[in-house]
């Protein structure tokens, strides 16, 4: 764990170790989509029978600014109080507010991604 400080919109002070910079992109992802204060991010492909909402990530740091608003730009309405955009062989973000009833967010990413894999053993396959 690291004890995380936010001086402004681009400064973070970390004590005891290296914070993820996802903290920066979070920041841009709920000013721009008000009423949204959560996030699930993890490493999986989609199901080829989902329709998703897909960007690139290649160009972005994961976490950075750029990240944020590559992120932010391209989430989508997906289900009821769920947005989510699928970072090209990366991974989801998928956007929400706490109040959503969790089952909510468990079935549509059970739906939509194939969680017996991960993107890095994807694209080393792809090699």
């Amino acid at each position: 764990m690291v004890l995380c400080e936010s001086e402004n919109d681009d400064t973070v002070i970390a004590y005891g170790a290296k914070p993820s910079v996802g903290g920066q992109s979070q920041r841009i992802i709920f000013r721009e989509h008000p009423g949204m204060d959560c996030i699930v991010h993890f490493h999986c492909p989609p199901k080829p029978t989902a329709s998703l909402p897909i960007r690139t990530q290649k160009p972005f740091e994961c976490g950075s600014h750029e990240c944020g608003k590559n992120t932010s730009q391209g989430l989508e309405q997906v289900a009821p109080g769920i947005k989510c955009v699928y970072l090209d062989n990366h991974g989801p973000n998928i956007v929400f507010h706490h109040d959503l009833d969790p089952k909510k967010v468990i079935e549509f990413i059970n739906e939509h991604f194939d969680l017996s894999k991960s993107t890095d053993q994807v694209n080393r396959e792809a090699l």
